[in-house]
């Protein structure tokens, strides 16, 4: 565990047909074969959160949701159900929302003025590529259609806390305002007008 000085640094001298090493405790050696490559390297498991993680992250949610209730003066109407979830139901859940409805819609349209940018190659499929990025990158998230805040059961506790803390807002939020119903506004009503 703790990191250890390294022994002087050899020496090393070249006469016609004999090579040697001079270092702290050889006088003289013969220069080894370079090591073979090193075997490849086994890929580890993926972390799952144990039994008892689980439950000390389940019993954080209400912790969390009482700290960000203080934090912004919202109260809490009711307890926020909580579900632990896996890397493959994740990336399901978001293949749906970019497929279905006005997920899929927003998509397309960001893909085309990214496109018509050149921020994106044409033939870029932007779909794809954001459900594999955020099935990389997502800590938790809160869904509002479900009321229900999903915690992954491949992310150590300690860094999902955080996480929660910014989704238990969303989750505190849509028990004041309904994000489902103002997340489903329709965009046609917006001024295209670029004056105002």
């Amino acid at each position: 565990p703790y990191a250890q000085s390294a022994p002087p640094p050899a020496t090393s001298t070249i006469q016609p047909g004999k090579a040697s090493v001079q270092g702290p405790a050889s006088s003289s050696a013969q220069i080894a074969p370079p090591p073979h490559p090193a075997a490849p390297k086994k890929k580890t498991p993926p972390t799952v959160i144990t039994p008892q993680q689980a439950k000390e992250l389940f019993a954080s949610v209400d912790q969390i949701m009482q700290f960000d209730s203080h934090d912004t003066g919202l109260l809490i109407k009711h307890p926020v159900k909580r579900q632990l979830t896996t890397r493959a139901e994740v990336q399901r859940h978001l293949e749906s929302k970019l497929k279905n409805g006005k997920d899929a819609k927003r998509m397309l349209r960001s893909g085309i003025v990214l496109k018509k940018f050149g921020l994106l190659p044409q033939n870029f499929d932007l779909g794809p590529f954001m459900v594999k990025l955020l099935k990389e990158q997502v800590a938790g998230y809160y869904d509002s259609k479900t009321k229900t805040v999903y915690l992954l059961n491949w992310v150590a506790p300690d860094v999902q806390k955080p996480v929660l803390a910014h989704e238990l807002m969303h989750a505190l939020q849509d028990q004041h305002v309904n994000l489902q119903k103002w997340g489903n506004k329709s965009l046609d009503g917006i001024s295209h007008n670029v004056t105002q």
